[in-house]
């Protein structure tokens, strides 16, 4: 039905929205993506995360800034690193890309945002401290 497909629709229409101002931004533009944890969590995350309320649901969130996209990750050994990079932004084999939110630019030029993501944060977020609830 029209109905039905009016959401889809508006969804289609605000990605090729991002998609254009994704593309118009400076590459030193920081944007926060967010994804539905799972394919499942999809329709509970669209009926709890709506024009009234907009906290509830199961997200995962990445950050992206000059083409590549940094994530954290739960890893099989806890002491193995979480922090992850991604070359293909918005793009999950798990998780389901619903928006992004723009942060703004940083003044870090690239190779300074790959220096502190190794030297500062790596070395302190191993992948056994993601939790699910905080």
């Amino acid at each position: 039905s029209a109905a039905s497909a009016a959401p889809a629709a508006q969804a289609v229409a605000q990605s090729m929205f991002f998609e254009r101002e994704s593309a118009c931004a400076p590459a030193n533009t920081v944007f926060l993506n967010v994804y539905d944890l799972a394919s499942m969590a999809s329709i509970p995350n669209a009926i709890l995360c709506n024009s009234l309320v907009k906290t509830f649901g199961a997200f995962h969130v990445a950050v992206e800034v000059y083409g590549e996209e940094w994530g954290f990750y739960r890893q099989m050994d806890p002491d193995e690193c979480g922090i992850c990079r991604s070359r293909t932004p918005r793009r999950h084999p798990v998780h389901i890309y619903r928006q992004s939110v723009n942060l703004g630019a940083t003044n870090f030029e690239d190779w300074q945002v790959w220096d502190l993501m190794r030297r500062d944060l790596i070395p302190q977020w191993p992948g056994g401290r993601d939790d699910l609830i905080h």
